[in-house]
């Protein structure tokens, strides 16, 4: 009995040792971040034939090039009028806008929403966005996508 007692024992203090070993090393410095939040849209969703919503993250603001990511965005993407984004392994950098608008091919893109701004300013006022090594998870970035 005393030698099962003593196996255990040995086990157990084993397994210890190897679920510390295994641990999650806490203290690693980022090399990127996560932006993610919730859009919520007002209105009804477009058909897919009118055009393509995407969800955009940018460098400048007004754009004067294309955005540094882009997600499209569909009808069975929302739920409840919210949809859920990501953007990952974003550059540590400063980024102007986060913008949700519909691209109708014309080459011109109306805007339906900017992360801070408002339609009364023509979304110039949209709240800029530091992703750093001190600031690499930034989630609840939700942005009101009004559609026109």
């Amino acid at each position: 009995m005393i030698t099962k007692q003593r196996t255990g024992m040995i086990s157990i203090i084993f397994s210890l040792f190897i679920f510390n070993a295994c641990e999650d090393n806490t203290n690693e410095i980022p090399e990127s971040g996560t932006i993610s939040g919730k859009v919520s849209f007002v209105g009804t969703f477009p058909e897919a034939s009118m055009g393509k919503v995407q969800i955009s993250l940018h460098k400048d603001w007004y754009p004067k090039g294309p955005p540094y990511s882009v997600k499209e965005i569909t009808s069975s993407d929302i739920k409840n009028g919210i949809y859920e984004y990501e953007f990952n392994q974003v550059a540590f950098g400063t980024y102007k806008a986060v913008a949700v608008d519909i691209d109708n091919g014309s080459g011109q893109y109306n805007i339906w929403g900017v992360y801070g701004g408002t339609a009364r300013t023509g979304f110039m006022d949209a709240d800029s966005l530091v992703v750093s090594v001190d600031n690499y998870d930034m989630d609840q970035i939700n942005i009101d996508a009004i559609i026109q």
